[in-house]
């Protein structure tokens, strides 16, 4: 018998990194416990505190803004380090702008992103999907605000 998961219990944890939303276990739609530990919303609670049903879309949503990091300016050696330490995902060199991606993952599709724009070198947290006109385009916007504002 095929199930649809559509549902997950979720808590917050701070692992050293800041605060994470933390994807507990998938709940079972008839039984309403876990697939995997069986456990009901209460047990959850009583195991890890503060826990809340969240679809699995609502999930990946914030899960994806915890990881997220904006674009900031970085020095051309770490840029060139990072393009020398793993061989390069989706490298991109278009308009005399480049970007890449690492081909290890923070956590879920979210990875370390570099690029090279107008003559500056960036780094962010994003999705490893995200396309190279986007992340230019970030990386325009990084540049234009004010000092000091992110």
């Amino acid at each position: 018998m095929t199930i649809t998961v559509t549902h997950c219990f979720v808590t917050i944890h701070d692992y050293g990194m800041g605060p994470k939303h933390v994807l507990l276990d998938l709940i079972h739609p008839e039984t309403q416990t876990g697939i995997y530990g069986r456990k009901s919303l209460e047990q959850q609670c009583a195991s890890h505190g503060d826990v809340k049903v969240m679809t699995l879309t609502e999930y990946d949503a914030v899960h994806n803004d915890d990881w997220r990091q904006a674009p900031k300016t970085i020095p051309a050696e770490h840029y060139t380090r990072a393009l020398e330490v793993l061989p390069p995902e989706d490298w991109v060199q278009e308009n005399g702008n480049s970007t890449f991606k690492m081909m290890e993952r923070w956590s879920g599709q979210m990875t370390s992103i570099y690029a090279k724009v107008d003559g500056a070198y960036y780094h962010l947290v994003d999705n490893a999907y995200l396309p190279h006109a986007e992340i230019v385009a970030m990386c325009r916007a990084t540049e234009a605000k004010p000092h000091g504002q992110t």
